[in-house]
């Protein structure tokens, strides 16, 4: 069968965007950051067997606060919103622009807060899902930090 993906951990998003030898909308400007975060990212081996991380295929910062669990997904080389593996997304058509991006976003609760943005920015599918137990997150928030 298909051998699955590799993960690589990192510490802090500049060594990320360092391996994977780009810079990504997910800066130390952007995300909330500490050392309980996982910063990962997976890429499969090439034809050769070889795997090379300036090929990535996912890439996942999952932070918490102790009130809001957010998770913010790259998925490389995808470039519609549609084509997208990431739960918890249902369309509610919420959708607003900024900087010539769309930006698709739902609002449901589902036993938990729970937000999520799907945007695509040059050739990558970007994702944040964000969940908490009581309403106290706005995901209006976290696309303007991103895209701001």
């Amino acid at each position: 069968g298909d051998p699955g993906p590799h993960n690589f951990k990192y510490s802090t998003l500049a060594e990320m965007n360092a391996a994977i030898g780009r810079e990504t909308l997910y800066t130390d400007a952007t995300v909330e950051y500490d050392e309980n975060s996982v910063i990962r990212v997976s890429c499969f081996e090439n034809e050769d067997g070889i795997l090379d991380l300036h090929e990535p295929s996912q890439l996942c910062i999952t932070t918490n606060d102790g009130k809001v669990n957010v998770e913010y997904f790259i998925i490389f080389g995808r470039d519609d919103v549609n084509d997208s593996y990431v739960g918890g997304y249902e369309e509610q058509n919420l959708r607003l622009e900024l900087g010539g991006i769309t930006v698709h976003y739902s609002k449901i609760f589902d036993g938990s807060f729970h937000s999520q943005a799907k945007f695509v920015y040059g050739d990558d599918l970007y994702v944040i899902d964000v969940t908490s137990k009581e309403d106290v997150h706005d995901i209006l928030d976290y696309i303007n930090k991103i895209l701001g």
